[in-house]
C-alpha cells in the first residue's frame, strides 16, 4: 500500500441504484444568470469492485427553458484520479463517442434536448478500485466547441439515521462526512455512539478502510489478534505498514480503549507512510510546553502530537490537549474528518 496516496485519493462506495448528483454549472451567452441550467444524474449498476467491469448510467436532465440543437452539447466524465480513464461509452440512439484530447472520450447527445428531457447513456469499464461514497465526479458540458465551467460532484447518500446525532450538536458535520464517506459506521442502523468511547481495533479498523481496505493473509503477529475477528485484517495491514507496532508484550490490545496521544501517533504514521511514502511532513510542530499538561504526552507521541495540533486536528480543552484520554467516537469522527480535509485541501476545516 506505500505511494498508495501521492494525492489525496477521495473514495466512494457505490452500491445498487445510489445515485450521484452532479450539478453542471454552466453559463450561456443568452441566459447567464440561469447558473444552473443542466444536472447530470450518475449511478451504478450495482456495487463497483476494483478489477470487476462495472457500467455507470449518466442521465443530463434540462431544467432550463433553452432547446439546445441536435449535436450542439458534448458531455466529458472523469474523476480526481483517474478512476474512469479507460472507460467507454456504450452507444445508443441519443449519443455518440468521440476522442478526446482531455480524459480520452466526449458523449456528443445526437438529438435536440428540449427543456425538462433528459436523455441517458451508460459507460463501462474495469473499475481501478473499490469506489466509495464521496468520491469527486467532473463533469464538464461543451457548447458547440467552447467550453464551459466543470463541477465537482459528489455522491448523495441516504440520510443518516441516527437518533442521537442531531443537527445542532457540535459533531454533526463531522459524523456526517466521515459516515457519507463510509470511514465510520453505526453501532446500529439508528445509533452512532457519539459518547461511547474507542477501542485499538476500531481505530485500527476505521484506518484500514480509509486505505480500502485491502485484503490480509491471516498470519499471527500478535498474541490477542485471532483469525477471524472483525479487526483481524485491519491490524495485520495496520502493522504491516507501520501504522502499529503494538506492545513489548507482543500484544496488540485491540479492546483496550485509545488515547488521544495514541490516535494522534497512528494517524501520524498512516499519513507518513501510506500518503507520503515515508518522507515527513514539512512542518515545524507546534511547541507542546504551551499547554500545562505537556508532561502527560508519552515519549514515543511527541513528534506525532506535535502535529496534530499544529495543522488543527488536535485542538486544546480548556486549554489543555489531555493527551492520555480516552476518544470518543465522536472526536475520532471529527478528527478523521479533519485529517481528509487537511490532506486534500491543506486545511483541516472546510
Amino acid at each position: 500500500m506505500k505511494g498508495r496516496h501521492k494525492l489525496r485519493k477521495v473514495r466512494i462506495s457505490i452500491t445498487a441504484m445510489m445515485v450521484l448528483f452532479i450539478m453542471a454549472m454552466i453559463g450561456f451567452p443568452s441566459k447567464a444568470d440561469e447558473g444552473r441550467p443542466l444536472e447530470v444524474r450518475v449511478k451504478s449498476m450495482g456495487q463497483i469492485e476494483s478489477g470487476k467491469e462495472a457500467t455507470l448510467q449518466i442521465s443530463i436532465f434540462n431544467r432550463s427553458e433553452n432547446t439546445y440543437p441536435a449535436e450542439a452539447l458534448r458531455v466529458q466524465l472523469s474523476s480526481q484520479e483517474g478512476i474512469l480513464e479507460g472507460w467507454r461509452i456504450v452507444e445508443n440512439d441519443a449519443i455518440y463517442e468521440i476522442e478526446s484530447d482531455n480524459w480520452g472520450w466526449q458523449a456528443i447527445i445526437r438529438n435536440e434536448l428540449k427543456p425538462n428531457e433528459e436523455i441517458s447513456f451508460e459507460i463501462s469499464g474495469i473499475a481501478e478500485e473499490k469506489f466509495y461514497v464521496g468520491d469527486d465526479f467532473i463533469t464538464t458540458i461543451y457548447e458547440k466547441g467552447q467550453h464551459y465551467d466543470m463541477c465537482l460532484g459528489q455522491c448523495v447518500y441516504v440520510p443518516m439515521l441516527f437518533t442521537d446525532v442531531s443537527e445542532d450538536e457540535w459533531f454533526y458535520d463531522y459524523v456526517t462526512r466521515v459516515y457519507n464517506h463510509r470511514i465510520m459506521t453505526g453501532l446500529t442502523e439508528t445509533t452512532f455512539g457519539p459518547a461511547e468511547e474507542l477501542s485499538r481495533a476500531q481505530f485500527a479498523t476505521i484506518l484500514w478502510r480509509e486505505s480500502g481496505e485491502p485484503e490480509m493473509s491471516y498470519e499471527e503477529r500478535f498474541s490477542d489478534v485471532a483469525e477471524g475477528q472483525f479487526y483481524t485484517a485491519a491490524v495485520l495491514w495496520a502493522q504491516s505498514e507501520g501504522v502499529i507496532t503494538g506492545y513489548e508484550d507482543g500484544r496488540f490490545g485491540p479492546s483496550d480503549l485509545i488515547t488521544r496521544e495514541q490516535m494522534a501517533t497512528m494517524l501520524y504514521r498512516y499519513m507518513v507512510n501510506c500518503w507520503l511514502e515515508g518522507n515527513k511532513p514539512e512542518t515545524v510542530g507546534t511547541d507542546l510546553s504551551v499547554f500545562p499538561d505537556s508532561g502527560n504526552v508519552s515519549e514515543f507521541s511527541r513528534e506525532a502530537m506535535s502535529w496534530a495540533v499544529e495543522i488543527g486536528l488536535i485542538k486544546g480543552d480548556n486549554g489543555r490537549i489531555n493527551p492520555q484520554d480516552n476518544a470518543s467516537r465522536a472526536v475520532c469522527a471529527t478528527i478523521i474528518a479533519r485529517f481528509n480535509n487537511y490532506m486534500k485541501m491543506g486545511t483541516t476545516e472546510e
